[in-house]
């Protein structure tokens, strides 16, 4: 059995404390948030560390199969480019992949990341995954190819379902994106799906997807509702006419969790998704890193530091709730992960380099896994 303490505990669930420890069993699971006056009594066996306490990380976009073609790409360069440059360069041998994958899981797990949605196009990493702590939510992207027919893609889909599940990994068909998997394969995607399963989409990364027909934009999620929940990701171009739609179908809007990118989009298009506007309006936000192919590190942290250093007007509060429930309630695993709750086996992450003054993280701001 552990305590530990800080100088704030963020369970996420409740108000920040300042006068309370967490008590842990050998295996992380939370028995209880005992509140003390540290100034005044003495806890035998208390761990104290000087930061914030919170709970692991969920990375709510990843492609592991990617990992292996970091720095291959290079920034500023546009979405097209860098499609075109990941279909041409990401068919390397499968151990080379495999090593990378298992370094990829290493380091999230090192920097805090205890939930995880990997979009997969093949079964390439398993084995490593199935050695991995992280909880892993994968999603098997289907997308339309030149001389395939919609039966023929399905059934390699089958093929990478029939290879997760039978190594009890957690999986569900999806799209690619509104402009490379038509309606014909979402239908066919849709007929596959459980009542449970969640989706993901790339979701208005392009300026070219917000200029389409926003009747068409609606239609398309409509295509999504057989899902129980839908992550759509990216976001960078979306704007108040395309929400304002979305908004009028209640029972889509209600299955919908936001996920950014925002240092995968820095890479990419030198460009950040309108957080603040996304926050105004209450959205499910979820945070991810995509791929080594288009960021320099795949750490959650990272990615809500570069949202408070540009946009300091949003509360702390706020971005670690994106980083940890918002994504665990998006991939359904909130029962286990996301907050410090009696029962919960969440992780511990200890925050260094916090500014308490203005309750917010720093450029200086790392993490260190204590459970």
């Amino acid at each position: 059995m552990r305590k530990i303490t800080a100088n704030i505990i963020f369970p996420v669930s409740s108000a920040p404390l300042n006068d309370a420890y967490l008590v842990l069993n050998d295996k992380g699971l939370v028995i209880d948030i005992v509140n003390y006056n540290r100034n005044q009594e003495e806890v035998e066996g208390l761990e104290y560390y000087s930061g914030i306490l919170v709970p692991g990380f969920v990375n709510a976009h990843c492609h592991l199969e990617l990992s292996h073609l970091k720095s291959d790409i290079g920034e500023g360069l546009g979405l097209k480019h860098f499609v075109k440059q990941v279909q041409k360069i990401r068919n390397k041998p499968p151990e080379i992949i495999e090593r990378s994958i298992d370094t990829a899981l290493r380091y999230m797990w090192s920097r805090g990341i205890n939930g995880l949605a990997d979009v997969v196009n093949s079964s390439v990493g398993l084995e490593q995954k199935k050695k991995s702590q992280i909880q892993i939510y994968n999603f098997i992207e289907l997308f339309n190819e030149s001389g395939k027919a919609t039966d023929e893609i399905l059934n390699y889909g089958n093929y990478i379902y029939t290879a997760l599940t039978e190594a009890n990994q957690v999986a569900s068909f999806v799209p690619h994106s509104m402009y490379a998997t038509n309606r014909e394969l979402l239908k066919g995607i849709c007929g596959l799906t459980l009542n449970d399963d969640i989706a993901t989409m790339h979701f208005l990364e392009s300026h070219w997807e917000s200029n389409l027909v926003v009747d068409k934009i609606i239609g398309y999620l409509k295509g999504l509702k057989c899902f129980e929940k839908i992550l759509l990701v990216h976001n960078l171009n979306l704007n108040q006419e395309i929400l304002e739609q979305i908004r009028m179908d209640k029972d889509l809007f209600e299955k919908l969790f936001w996920v950014v990118c925002p240092n995968s989009n820095q890479y990419i298009n030198r460009e950040l998704p309108t957080v603040l506007e996304f926050y105004k309006e209450r959205l499910n936000i979820c945070f991810g890193t995509d791929s080594l192919a288009s960021n320099h590190q795949l750490s959650i942290l990272d990615e809500m530091k570069t949202i408070a250093i540009n946009f300091s007007d949003l509360p702390f509060d706020s971005i670690l709730e994106w980083a940890t429930i918002n994504g665990a309630k998006a991939l359904g695993m909130d029962n286990n992960l996301g907050s410090f709750e009696k029962g919960k086996q969440p992780g511990v992450l200890l925050i260094e380099g916090f500014d308490f003054k203005k309750n917010q993280l720093t450029q200086s701001s790392e993490v260190i896994r204590l459970v």
